[in-house]
């Protein structure tokens, strides 16, 4: 059977607690939270509503990153977010996008990255760190706490294999694509002496259902266009075609993280578009149609190896009806 998973961006922290209750109602076995301060509400705030709307989700950051978070901050919130869940957190990490750029830093390097997942994992054992120049510590904790990394590029996927416990692959929904980051990842995991069938490997899909296939697509403009994600350090065996290529790097140019994902119309819905991405990017990045259509897609993926997903609605019109909806009509129906 798969598992599903799906990410919320905390707008409103009043409505959060009946939104994770309906999604855990229709099917979905683990949530996130993103991590972007400037624009959503707290997340470790929001993972607490979520971890005490739930009873058996796994509950977690999808993403944070190693620059707005100390280790030992998110050390000790992951920790005492485990201890109030009685177990059923993970961690997930990227470089970072919008939390930094809306500050004016840039994005974690792999390596600086690498430094702080070791780092976070022995602070989570209890251990004493050194970090920037100082010793850090959670002298309480002594947990261990799955760490999933946002993986897109060959440099991150490597990394996950090697020191990560699984990867969110946000590369592309068609099977050939998926499976060779997948193993990219577990190639990586070899190298190191790590057995590979421990990891939890997830694809990263934008979806929408809508009974008109046409109007699931245009829904979801600002969310394609946030896929510019995906190509905004280089396209290296990234699949874009060639005569593609100059629109992607505008994508990446224009795109205006300081509107990033709002369900409304900006600049963002309509750049994707402007650029002549729209095919492009909701053929690579999206489950999106009728309710059969997604199926279709999902039993693809399936056939071909894929046990985990994580779908995003968020650049949806109603993101809580789509996801009910890919509950009962997708979910409950593939298994």
């Amino acid at each position: 059977m798969a598992e599903f998973g799906t990410v919320f961006i905390a707008n409103d922290s009043r409505a959060l607690a009946e939104q994770v209750r309906r999604v855990e109602a229709s099917g979905f076995s683990w949530i996130g939270i993103g991590d972007t301060q400037s624009l959503y509400r707290e997340m470790y705030v929001s993972l607490t509503i979520a971890a005490l709307n739930t009873k058996k989700a796994r509950i977690g950051p999808l993403v944070t990153n190693p620059i707005t978070r100390h280790p030992a901050v998110t050390a000790s919130a992951m920790a005492t977010l485990d201890e109030l869940t009685g177990g059923r957190t993970f961690l997930g990490l990227g470089t970072g996008d919008t939390a930094l750029v809306n500050l004016g830093q840039r994005p974690a390097t792999v390596a600086k990255l690498r430094q702080y997942i070791m780092c976070v994992k022995e602070l989570l054992a209890g251990h004493e760190v050194e970090w920037d120049g100082g010793i850090a510590h959670t002298r309480w904790s002594r947990r261990h706490i799955p760490i999933i990394l946002a993986a897109e590029g060959p440099r991150m996927l490597r990394l996950a294999g090697e020191v990560a416990d699984g990867a969110v692959v946000h590369v592309g929904m068609s099977p050939d694509i998926v499976l060779s980051a997948f193993n990219k990842v577990k190639e990586s995991s070899v190298d190191v002496g790590r057995d590979p069938d421990v990891l939890e490997l997830s694809v990263h899909a934008k979806v929408n259902i809508n009974d008109d296939p046409r109007k699931a697509t245009e829904e979801l403009g600002v969310t394609l266009a946030a896929s510019r994600h995906a190509f905004r350090h280089n396209m290296e065996a990234k699949d874009v075609p060639p005569e593609l290529e100059g629109a992607v790097r505008r994508l990446v140019r224009e795109y205006r993280t300081a509107q990033h994902e709002p369900v409304d119309p900006s600049f963002n819905a309509n750049l994707a578009k402007k650029l002549g991405l729209s095919g492009f990017l909701a053929d690579r990045f999206t489950i999106a149609g009728t309710p059969e259509q997604c199926r279709q897609k999902v039993r693809e993926l399936m056939s071909a190896g894929v046990t985990r997903f994580l779908i995003n609605a968020i650049g949806t019109p109603n993101q809580d009806e789509v996801l009910e909806r890919f509950g009962s009509e997708v979910i409950a129906q593939v298994q």
